[in-house]
């Protein structure tokens, strides 16, 4: 019992080191390098749908309700980049006992006398072509899913009603310090040193996302978290964290499925029938598995009560060109996620020239026999194949100033970590000559370092240059034209 305990006091002074080192290294370069930016001084919501998420935590935090149409009109609660300037609204007018719901910008548009238009001088215009009901008086429901911002009102409301201007960097200093929590506690052997760590965390776009106000900087957190938690055996932590991944956007069932289906694979269901331990394990997760799909039905109750029916908050309209989307989802300058994050690929490529399955059984002290997770890293493929069809199928917008395809970055850490920590226990029980491992340890690292390229890039400029275009595309286009 003593040797357990100490075990586990071990474990958290070494996490909590790793933690703070995670957060130091990333939070002080970007929090000076943007600090040095013309354009902006320090992380805050800058473009897109940030200010109108931190608009509805402002809501949430000093009316208590999502009613944003006097949040709007006071033109400074959409962050202090924005504060004074007329935002389109990305809300619907609503009236639930009639079942009436209009677009905003059906009834109203953003214009501006200037050319190009100046976004700090614009004004908001009745359409000349609406011919819908009169919209006066009427409330407005955010366009938006209310997760993130109800998480963010809950956690800093005090902080959100002071209406002082380093809130911002606060919040997602926070995010930041948990995502680096979160990837500090995963259990890992040959790659848990916290060098290692450090690139892990910075090898996806979430580590871009964690120093914006879009929802995939809370998905990252709530999938690090979930993940961890899972190969700890921690099912009160992994129930809350799917919670929290589902509270946060409505299209990331299918992941939050493939969680639960790892987790249920790695459950020992004792001797028996197949089916008989199956029905086992999942009575032994049925409540947490309860749990987690709260925040489903509390969405579905608020839509219910605002809308007077059910409605998704995610885009229905269907892609007209669904084959070209999908490779620009993979493969796009822009967008692609595998050209952001090439860890993926080649982690793919190294765990098919691993040694085979059994030749190393992991082992640690915290979690033992860990490879009865086999199964998680072909469920978060597959749920990341499935989210890329889905995707591939509607049409969308970028969003705001992103990178890569948003809806898809959830997946894709999921899926890059899944693979890390499979890969982790392959190194661990090469046998094969020192050089061969050392040599697949190298490309992986290589493959790391140019995905952090990325990452930090984003992170530190984000309009100077544009991001949306990983630092690789502009360096060959760069030697292309100097040839």
């Amino acid at each position: 019992m003593k040797l357990r305990v100490g075990a586990a006091v071990s474990d958290g002074w070494r996490v909590l080191a790793t933690s703070l080192f995670l957060f130091a290294t990333l939070a002080l370069p970007v929090l000076y390098l943007q600090n040095c930016s013309p354009r902006y001084r320090a992380p805050g919501a800058i473009s897109g749908d940030e200010p109108h998420y931190l608009l509805m935590a402002q809501s949430l935090a000093r009316d208590f309700d999502l009613d944003l149409a006097n949040n709007y009109a006071s033109k400074s609660q959409a962050g202090r980049y924005y504060a004074g300037i007329e935002l389109d609204h990305h809300t619907y007018f609503v009236d639930r006992k009639q079942r009436l719901r209009i677009a905003w910008d059906e009834a109203y548009e953003i214009k501006s006398n200037d050319d190009p238009p100046d976004w700090r001088r614009l004004r908001i215009e009745r359409r000349a072509d609406y011919r819908g009901p009169p919209t006066d008086g009427l409330a407005e429901a955010p366009l938006h899913s209310p997760g993130y911002p109800l998480l963010l009102a809950a956690t800093f409301g005090p902080l959100l009603r002071l209406a002082w201007s380093g809130t911002e960097t606060i919040i997602l200093l926070v995010q930041l310090a948990l995502f680096s929590w979160g990837v500090a506690r995963l259990p890992l052997q040959r790659l848990a040193a916290p060098v290692w760590r450090l690139l892990i965390l910075l090898s996806s776009l979430a580590a871009y996302y964690i120093f914006t106000f879009y929802t995939e900087s809370l998905s990252a957190i709530a999938i690090t978290f979930a993940i961890g938690a899972m190969l700890r055996r921690q099912r009160w932590l992994l129930a809350v964290s799917i919670a929290a991944l589902c509270l946060t956007k409505d299209s990331s069932w299918p992941l939050a499925a493939a969680l639960w289906l790892a987790a249920l694979a790695a459950e020992d269901g004792g001797a028996g029938h197949y089916l008989l331990r199956g029905l086992r394990r999942l009575r032994s997760l049925l409540p947490y598995i309860a749990l987690s799909s709260a925040p489903v039905a509390l969405l579905a109750l608020w839509n219910s009560w605002t809308f007077g029916e059910w409605k998704t908050q995610s885009s229905l309209n269907w892609s007209s060109h669904p084959a070209a989307q999908a490779l620009e989802l993979l493969v796009g300058a822009r967008h692609g996620a595998l050209i952001f994050s090439p860890v993926v690929l080649a982690a793919l490529l190294l765990l098919w020239q691993s040694p085979g399955r059994n030749a190393g059984q992991l082992t640690m002290q915290l979690r033992p026999n860990v490879d009865r997770h086999a199964y998680l890293a072909p469920l978060m493929g597959l749920a990341f194949l499935l989210q890329w069809l889905l995707a591939s199928l509607i049409s969308h917008g970028i969003g705001g100033d992103s990178a890569g395809y948003r809806t898809l970055c959830p997946q894709l850490l999921a899926l890059m970590l899944a693979l890390i920590l499979r890969l982790d226990q392959s190194f661990v029980g090469d046998r094969r000559r020192p050089a061969i491992v050392q040599a697949r340890l190298a490309l992986l690292a290589l493959a790391m370092l140019l995905s952090a390229g990325n990452s930090l890039d984003l992170m530190t400029h984000r309009f100077e240059p544009p991001p949306g275009t990983a630092w690789m595309i502009r360096l060959i286009s760069a030697l292309a034209q100097w040839r």
